[in-house]
């Protein structure tokens, strides 16, 4: 089940379980958000990345890339390219 609201995603994918926050867990949010159609959230998650200390790589990138491209938003797709 996903949870509409950002805070308790952001929450989830923080203190569950004592989860790390690395890499592979921001981009399974990104990828399930963007499965759901949650593709403003995803990219929100994916730009609080820094935030917390973690780093974009190439397979966050494919996964928020996608979204954009789910979501029909082409503009951000186009800017997270140039920023890659």
């Amino acid at each position: 089940m996903i949870i509409k609201t950002k805070n308790l995603i952001l929450k989830n994918l923080l203190v569950f379980n004592n989860i790390v926050i690395n890499k592979g867990s921001f981009t399974t949010t990104i990828n399930l958000l963007s499965k759901y159609n949650e593709f403003d959230l995803a990219c929100e998650v994916f730009n609080s990345m820094p935030k917390y200390g973690v780093r974009p790589d190439l397979v966050s990138y494919n996964g928020i890339l996608d979204a954009c491209k789910k979501g029909r938003n082409i503009k951000v797709a186009m800017k997270l390219f140039d920023d890659m």
